[in-house]
């Protein structure tokens, strides 16, 4: 362990020098384009940052942010932006390019992307010749704990503001415990659900345009 740390420093001392520079480089160029994108860089570096527990627990950021504080949109889009990212390839997190997208175009998109993945991609860089240590080490594992208790109770109040938007009315609620008992007790596949309840709502729908 102490060679490979040894024989990593050279590299670890390479990127603490250069990628601060760099990000310091694109911060100091954002605000003179756009206040907004650079309102977008801020909002998704803060829930790239700080939002332990994985993506699920980013929405409480995404939600305060661009919804609740500076009305980019709605409840009901992001419900769409994060049913769109369940239901197509890639990670769970590209809900954030949709937001973005929302926000201020084509711009906002790469920024809110780049920016929400930015600080995991260099936790990874500085902090992968520690990980074996990490494992071991009792304090980093009871915050770890912590951090996955409240979760829990992050994701709990992001989807009690989500549900009115989501919910809103009898066939909606249908398909909602449609999708929730499969996924609970059948343990399927969340992507497929997601596709299924779409295809749900476009039916629900075209049924009531020709009522």
């Amino acid at each position: 362990m102490n060679l490979l740390i040894e024989e990593g420093w050279p590299l670890l001392k390479k990127t603490t020098r250069t990628l601060p520079a760099a990000i310091g480089g694109i911060g100091l160029l954002v605000p003179f384009g756009d206040s907004r994108l650079f309102q977008v860089a801020w909002l998704f570096l803060k829930t790239g940052l700080l939002s332990f527990g994985g993506a699920y627990a980013s929405l409480v950021f995404v939600q305060r942010g661009a919804v609740a504080q500076h009305h980019w949109l709605s409840d009901g889009q992001l419900l769409d932006g994060v049913a769109l990212s369940v239901a197509t390839p890639g990670p769970f997190m590209l809900f954030t390019t949709f937001v973005g997208y929302i926000a201020s175009g084509v711009i906002g998109a790469v920024l809110a992307t780049f920016f929400v993945f930015l600080p995991s991609f260099i936790f990874v860089i500085v902090g992968v010749h520690y990980v074996e240590k990490v494992r071991d080490n009792r304090k980093i594992q009871a915050f770890l704990a912590g951090v996955s208790a409240a979760v829990v109770g992050v994701i709990a109040v992001v989807s009690l503001d989500l549900v009115p938007e989501a919910l809103v009315d009898w066939p909606a609620v249908g398909i909602a415990i449609a999708a929730f008992l499969p996924i609970a007790f059948l343990k399927r596949d969340v992507a497929l659900v997601a596709i299924g309840a779409m295809l749900g709502g476009i039916i629900y729908s075209s049924i009531r345009a020709f009522a």
